[in-house]
């Protein structure tokens, strides 16, 4: 059984844009609040751009499989393979992502002012205890392992608000996207992208709790189906997809689903994020030109890795082959009998092979009473085949970049300068994989600030970051000494303007009259400066 989540939990807003035609005229279903626009549009938008993606999804539905599959490499018949591809990424991953990423949130200008220094450090702790919170290292990796087997990974963020009075809480979400469940539209770059969706299952009881109150019963009129896609990760009920489509060109963001004519629900974004879109621009490792369509490394290097397994499966059957095989005369009586008994206390196997037709093995003589089979030809092409499939694991090699040091292999005639070479040449060909994997880490930082800045309650940032910043009731307290001391610097400044004897003293010492005059106007400045910004002098 599977707990259904609660109303808040499905509150994920996402989707995209498209001008609604003539004849799609608003509709009014069953029990929604107010007439809805027609889905037909922005189901014909997602259709177009899965089709343009289909291709690169089947090449990754093949790249997954040959990354591991349990039931393939569970069978005793297969083929032979030599798992190059598995180990490559598992020398990959971990050099361009190894270690969650810290929050660092710091002024623009180093002006050394407290407010922003303040603020700063309120939004890096939040940020960092909410990334914490969010098993920020697990989606990281999600993302990274994209990245590295299919050329794409997706991050999405989402606010996130439960309970009411003491029981309040609220985080942002941060959540790796499954490929096939992320699309937007077809640009040649992501500052072109007008509209990004993305897609999640629910069963018909979350549709109800998330879409009933807004669009009636229109919900009932999705497909709702087992996942064909994900059939090992599907667990058997039966769910719709909605697309949450965020549309930057109409300001909205909508949630459409196969089957309904019309949209669940539409409205102005529910956070105002500076980028619009509430994911970062996905993590690509190669795109064809002039498109967004990753390429995934393995791609190319295709080629190589199939000559590989079948250099490694011809290995594979020649080494069954290289077995000790002789041929004696049949009907040899006793002579036949004792040389199979004695080869057979060595092996259980049958090693030799009685012939009739001897003469056509030897002439008779004692020493030609066994032939053994010849297995020099068979080992020296053996030995050919892995010297062969060397020279293609170092072809392999060259084209990803990995160096010998990054595999842990060297020689002790090399050079410490050999082995740096080594070493920089292998990190250059990664450095825009760890570069990009950065940039998705602290997209993913500024984004969550964001919505933190913008969305919590000062009281949730508080217990966050566990700073202790006054409010504005102890601010006011505090200003009110202040204040009174001012007032009192400015009557003895215009009493000691009128009184004559104080005139007198001045006229009779003006300098010191002059010191202590601007003192006091120096102390009342300050003091006005402190109660005109409270909070930068707490």
């Amino acid at each position: 059984m599977h707990d259904e989540p609660d109303d808040d939990d499905l509150d994920d807003r996402h989707l995209d844009p498209g001008d609604n035609d003539a004849d799609d005229e608003a509709e009014k279903p069953r029990g929604a609040r107010r007439r809805l626009s027609s889905s037909r549009n922005w189901l014909a938008l997602i259709t177009e751009a899965e089709r343009i993606y289909d291709d690169y999804q089947t090449r990754c539905d093949n790249i997954d499989r040959l990354y591991a599959n349990l039931s393939a490499l569970a069978q005793l018949n297969r083929d032979r393979q030599y798992q190059l591809f598995w180990a490559n990424v598992s020398v990959v991953a971990p050099s361009i992502y190894s270690r969650p990423p810290v929050p660092v949130v710091v002024p623009r200008f180093k002006d050394r002012k407290a407010l922003p220094r303040v603020a700063s450090e309120l939004l890096e702790r939040s940020a960092a205890v909410g990334l914490e919170t969010e098993d920020i290292d697990g989606e990281m990796k999600l993302i990274r392992d994209d990245l590295a087997i299919v050329g794409r990974g997706v991050p999405w963020l989402r606010y996130e608000a439960k309970g009411k009075g003491a029981s309040f809480t609220e985080k942002v979400c941060v959540e790796h996207t499954d490929r096939r469940d992320f699309v937007h539209d077809p640009a040649r770059k992501w500052k072109e992208v007008d509209w990004v969706a993305k897609r999640s299952w629910l069963t018909k009881r979350q549709m109800s709790k998330r879409f009933k109150p807004i669009s009636g019963l229109a919900y009932l009129d999705c497909a709702y189906s087992k996942r064909k896609d994900d059939k090992d990760a599907d667990d058997g009920r039966l769910k719709a997809g909605v697309w949450e489509i965020w549309s930057k060109s109409l300001g909205k963001v909508l949630w459409v689903s196969e089957g309904c004519v019309t949209v669940l629900d539409e409205d102005k974004p529910h956070l105002e994020l500076e980028g619009f879109f509430p994911c970062p621009r996905p993590a690509y490792a190669t795109v064809q030109r002039r498109t967004l369509i990753p390429v995934p490394d393995v791609m190319f290097y295709k080629d190589q890795l199939e000559e590989i397994n079948e250099a490694t499966a011809r290995i594979a059957a020649l080494t069954d082959a290289l077995r000790v095989r002789g041929f004696y005369p049949a009907g040899a009586g006793d002579i036949g009998d004792a040389i199979e008994t004695a080869i057979k206390a060595v092996d259980d196997n049958q090693v030799l092979v009685p012939i009739s037709n001897w003469a056509a093995f030897g002439n008779g003589a004692a020493k030609d009473t066994i032939v053994w089979l010849p297995l020099d030809q068979v080992a020296t092409t053996i030995t050919q085949l892995v010297a062969l499939r060397k020279e293609l694991i170092e072809d392999v090699y060259q084209i990803t970049g990995l160096s010998d040091i990054m595999r842990g292999q060297t020689e002790a005639s090399e050079t410490l300068g050999a082995q740096q070479l080594k070493s920089q040449y292998g990190s250059v060909r990664i450095r825009d994989r760890q570069d990009e994997m950065a940039r998705i880490a602290r997209d993913i930082v500024r984004i969550s600030a964001e919505i933190m800045a913008e969305n919590f309650q000062p009281k949730t940032l508080l217990e966050m970051s566990q700073l202790d910043i006054p409010t504005d009731a102890a601010i006011a307290a505090q200003m009110k000494p202040l204040q009174q001391q001012a007032a009192k610097i400015q009557q003895e400044l215009a009493f000691a303007a009128r009184d004559p004897e104080i005139a007198r003293l001045a006229k009779a010492n003006p300098q010191e009259a002059q010191q202590i005059i601007g003192a006091a106007q120096s102390q009342l400045q300050q003091l006005q400066q402190q109660i005109a910004n409270p909070r930068t002098f707490c």
